[in-house]
Parts: structure tokens; C-alpha cells; sequence
């Protein structure tokens, strides 16, 4: 079976992209890029998603976030947990 797009086959896999909850985040930037989210001048991205828009590998399990704030990187396994310590949350 050929997919149209890397999204479509992960839906054919039952991975579940991230999506944004704006109820529980109302103060998350969305970008036009779709992997990455912009929190308090902090950069979120889904590493999974990146993957798939820029090497053109469909996603096919949640790879976690990164956070990126003053020039550095960090993993988080969720979004909860990047955007907590965007937000200097504990």
C-alpha cells in the first residue's frame, strides 16, 4: 500500500501525532512548521515530526521534545515535561 504522505501512513500504524491541546496550553505559540512550538521566547519541538518533515521518514512512535532556551538543548520524553521547563515549572 503507498501513503501520500509521511501523516498517513503513521495514522495507518496507529501512531497518534502530537497535537496541541489550546484549552491546557493557551499561551503556546504554534509556527508554521508544525513541529515546533514557541513558549516564553523557548522553542518546543517534536522530534518525531521533525524527522519525518525533513527526512521524509514517517513517524512512527513519539521520539519526545526538545527544549531549546539560550542557545542549548534539551530531551524531554513528553510535552508536559518540555513545556514545565519552558515555563520555569517543577
Amino acid at each position: 500500500m503507498a501513503f501520500k504522505t509521511p501523516l498517513e501512513q503513521a495514522q495507518a500504524m496507529e501512531y497518534t501525532p502530537f497535537k496541541l491541546d489550546r484549552e491546557k496550553y493557551p499561551d503556546v505559540e504554534e509556527t508554521p512548521y508544525g513541529f515546533i512550538f514557541n513558549v516564553g521566547g523557548n522553542s518546543i519541538t517534536d522530534v518525531a515530526e521533525q524527522d519525518a518533515r525533513l527526512f521524509r521518514k514517517p513517524a512512527t512512535r513519539s521520539k519526545g521534545f526538545t527544549l531549546t532556551s539560550g542557545g542549548d538543548e534539551v530531551y524531554y520524553p513528553d510535552f508536559e515535561s518540555a513545556y514545565k521547563a519552558a515555563k520555569g515549572i517543577k
